[in-house]
């Protein structure tokens, strides 16, 4: 039986191909077994290229990653998980991805929503926080040190004054 066979087979797999977010299916081998295309866009990659393939295929390397420790702990354990990850493409480019991994049937499901500008904007808050507390210290010892000048500077007044020439 076919998709085309069961109507809401079909009408699922419209509606989950249309999230905003992405969904991977990766079986226990580690071959993806279905992405939407949002998926497919986070990954920088077309789904045709990606189905039947497995994930060290298209990400070499992706076994030596936090990500992929995570992801075989819930394909092990079948306990969910949730995640913030920043991946790094084999480009060089890298995007942050707030990631849920659920056990399902056969194998895993990922949802990723790409939370890129939202991180970017969360850093530089971060750092414009730390100029600023920067700023407020470099302030206040310029103050301290201005008014050791100033004590020094009115001794030295009065010394000169008691001199004279």
């Amino acid at each position: 039986m076919t998709s085309e066979d069961n109507p809401g087979e079909s009408m699922l797999r419209i509606s989950i191909d249309h999230l905003l977010e992405g969904v991977q299916v990766i079986g226990f081998d580690w071959t993806y077994r279905y992405l939407n295309a949002i998926a497919a866009r986070h990954g920088e990659r077309p789904v045709h290229a990606m189905i039947g393939r497995t994930m060290k295929e298209v990400y070499p390397g992706i076994e030596d990653t936090a990500l992929f420790g995570v992801l075989q702990r819930v394909m092990t354990t079948r306990r969910s998980q949730r995640l913030v990850d920043e991946f790094t493409f084999p480009s060089g480019s890298s995007r942050w991805f707030d990631l849920r991994v659920e056990p399902v049937p056969v194998g895993i499901c990922i949802l990723s929503i790409d939370i890129t500008e939202q991180r970017v904007a969360e850093l530089q808050l971060q750092q414009a926080q730390k100029m600023e507390i920067v700023g407020k210290l470099v302030s206040g010892i310029a103050h301290d040190f201005n008014n050791m000048l100033t004590v020094i500077v009115g001794y030295a007044e009065m010394l000169t004054s008691q001199l004279g020439p």
